[in-house]
């Protein structure tokens, strides 16, 4: 796969890649792209988890499956 990237960019990547050893470019692409991938994942997860905080019926949801458990949980 090829991409085109700012010369600059470019130029301070092939920097990082020297000084912090990374095996290759393509290392360092591909550890960059599995950073921002997981960063972005955990960002949806947040949001979802934020708008579920304010949903009635996952409130309601969530309310019904705790009284559910409140016995088990007493055994432990």
């Amino acid at each position: 796969m090829s991409f085109v990237l700012n010369d600059d960019v470019m130029k301070e990547a092939k920097k990082l890649v020297e000084i912090e050893g990374f095996k290759s470019m393509n290392a360092f692409v591909e550890i960059s792209i599995k950073e921002k991938v997981e960063e972005l994942m955990k960002q949806r997860v947040k949001s979802a988890l934020k708008e579920a905080s304010q949903d009635p019926l996952f409130l309601a949801d969530l309310k019904e499956v705790q009284n559910d458990f409140q016995f088990s949980d007493d055994e432990i």
